[in-house]
């Protein structure tokens, strides 16, 4: 029984300023892993830390005001998320970005494809816009982080590369 793994193009799903955008990703070659292993837990760290702050938002704003429609609560989750953001943002923050966006222009063009639902001056966004553009930041770090977990073994994998196990009365059996 052989054991395959798939690498292959994958969609992915995210939201950037309350709008859906969808993409194709590939699991990352070695030459990139290597060079996003450093910055790949600050930004799996920043990608959740930003999930779960509009979470509390969007649960402390909707809990507040029972009678907004879902887009009214989601542009304000947005509007004070960003708010919040402009008032707490360091040095170190903006190198991170920096980082990220310079890692990502050596690393989209064979990681990342076919951006829908974002453009840029009525042009669909290219991997270059997204790594230069400032405003496109929080948008590079999700991807890299969704590259960085679509290019690990999940446990199952790793289960299943294991091959089968013996059991007690196989190795019995054989001494």
């Amino acid at each position: 029984m052989s054991f395959d793994i798939i690498i292959d193009w994958k969609e992915f799903k995210t939201t950037f300023q309350n709008h859906e955008i969808t993409m194709e990703l590939r699991p990352l070659k070695r030459w990139a892993s290597l060079l996003l292993t450093p910055i790949g837990k600050e930004a799996r760290d920043a990608a959740i830390k930003a999930k779960n702050r509009k979470a509390q938002l969007y649960n402390e704003i909707s809990g507040s005001n029972p009678h907004m429609s879902e887009e009214e609560i989601n542009q304000r989750v947005i509007a004070t998320y960003k708010k919040e953001q402009s008032y707490s943002v360091t040095e170190d923050d903006i190198n991170f970005v920096y980082k990220v966006q310079e890692k990502g222009e050596k690393v989209f063009p064979e990681h990342v494809r076919n951006i829908k639902g974002l453009s840029v001056n009525g042009a669909p966004i290219t991997n270059d816009i997204l790594c230069q553009e400032t405003v496109f930041g929080p948008l590079c770090i999700s991807i890299i982080s969704e590259l960085m977990n679509r290019s690990q073994l999940t446990e199952q994998d790793e289960k299943n590369s294991a091959g089968p196990q013996p059991t007690r009365q196989i190795l019995d059996e054989t001494i």
